[in-house]
């Protein structure tokens, strides 16, 4: 298997103290047991963030899980980054935090774990971040209303999970937000997806839905990008970053809006 500062981790826009700290990450978490290929989660990655600046700038990466997003974001140079997982435990893959990190790693050493909902999180003193991340995780913000949300009462609670998220955020700041299509093509005619065998449909939604409530909450979208596979690298790109690849495969794509 090879290291993972082989030529994908190069090809990433970081100073050598990130190109290290992220070589060490990858290196930490595939000991652990949670990265299999560290080039594929690489270029996640630079898929993900290809048009974010993370120079400086406070983090706050929302069910960020084991925080693989929130330590790429503090190797590209992010000045804090909160990782909000509430299903962080002393025994559990997520709490995979600094201290088990060698210290001398400052970049890694600028992520913080908290075990709060978002939810919880709305409820403290207040924080203002420049970027807010959700990987995977919106849907998961409140289930049940997530599963509602074509009616007024689920659509309500977001609404106000969102424009609370809006309220952390200072003006001009960014936020992603990465998910899957509610459904694909063959699905839509009745078939199974072998790429999307985990996937509980009625959690997801399709990118316009998210698109429309979350313009509400005072955001603008400035970009939508559908995701090839990482397997696949750049040739993947080429092919499937699109649509009609999105509607045909797994259906994962990632928006960018930015606070008006």
């Amino acid at each position: 298997m090879p290291h993972p500062s082989d030529a994908t981790l190069k090809s990433i826009t970081m100073d050598s103290e990130g190109l290290e700290s992220w070589d060490y990450c990858l290196s930490h978490f595939r000991k652990r047991g949670l990265v299999w290929q560290p080039g594929n989660i690489t270029y996640f990655m630079r898929q993900i963030f290809s048009d974010v600046t993370f120079g400086g700038s406070r983090v706050l990466d929302i069910g960020g899980g084991a925080g693989l997003a929130s330590y790429y974001a503090a190797c590209m140079g992010a000045e804090s980054v909160l990782c909000l997982e509430p299903g962080a435990s002393g025994s559990n893959a997520c709490a995979t935090g600094v201290p088990f990190f060698d210290p001398s790693q400052d970049r890694l050493s600028r992520v913080r774990f908290s075990k709060m909902t978002l939810q919880e999180y709305l409820t403290s003193p207040p924080n203002h971040f420049e970027l807010v991340i959700t990987l995977a995780s919106i849907n998961h913000l409140d289930e049940p209303a997530c599963i509602a949300m074509n009616t007024p009462a689920g659509r309500d609670i977001y609404l106000g999970l969102l424009g609370g998220v809006r309220g952390l955020m200072k003006p001009g700041g960014q936020l992603v937000v990465m998910d899957c299509f509610r459904w694909n093509a063959l699905e839509f005619f009745g078939f199974p997806h072998p790429l999307r065998k985990q996937i509980e449909r009625e959690k997801h939604w399709q990118p316009a839905t998210w698109v429309e409530l979350i313009e509400q909450c005072g955001f603008k979208m400035e970009s939508l990008r559908y995701l090839s596979l990482n397997s696949l690298r750049e040739p993947g790109s080429w092919l499937m970053n699109n649509w009609l690849a999105a509607i045909c495969g797994s259906g994962d794509f990632c928006i960018r809006f930015r606070v008006r």
